[in-house]
């Protein structure tokens, strides 16, 4: 039978305080959301395709500067990919906020190429409900109902106007 270190004995108190405390938790999450974001930090110095989305979205708003846009039945459009430079993630990560129903699918589509686009308006709501959640959070992840229920709602509202 293996005996207690006292690192076994650290760990196993710090879990037992971790689940009681709720200050001690609100502690802990506090400082490691600090160390991911100040890493984070770091790789998108050195990254061309990470944005920090408060700095790209103020940018954006007040040269009313888009890259990426294409223009489709008179409209202004923007491919999946385009966004997914712009929120800073992957085209896979984006694909699958919209396979697992955290993004709403763009409803139009380019036929020359098959690639799905989003409404330059879409995708300015985007960006800004997403710059908001990243003040709360990194992550975007399923168990976010209220980013993902406002996403849904602004981007249905957008297209009943349309």
């Amino acid at each position: 039978m293996k005996t207690e270190t006292t690192s076994d004995a650290r760990n196993r108190d710090r879990r037992f305080r971790y689940a009681n405390d709720p200050d001690y938790r609100s502690q802990v999450v506090q400082a490691t959301r600090a160390r991911y974001r100040e890493k984070r930090g770091l790789k998108k110095r050195r990254s061309a395709h990470a944005f920090d989305l408060r700095r790209v979205g103020k940018y954006c708003e007040r040269h009313d500067v888009w890259w990426g846009v294409r223009v489709l039945h008179n409209r202004q459009v923007m491919s999946i990919r385009n966004l997914a430079l712009i929120v800073g993630r992957k085209p896979d990560v984006v694909k699958r906020w919209i396979n697992e129903d955290m993004l709403s699918a763009p409803e139009m589509e380019v036929l020359a190429t098959g690639d799905k686009v989003y409404l330059l308006e879409e995708v300015r709501e985007i960006v800004h409900v997403m710059r908001d959640h990243q003040d709360e959070t990194p992550y975007f992840r399923q168990d976010h109902n209220d980013t993902i229920d406002l996403l849904r709602s602004v981007l249905v509202g957008i297209r009943e106007s349309l």
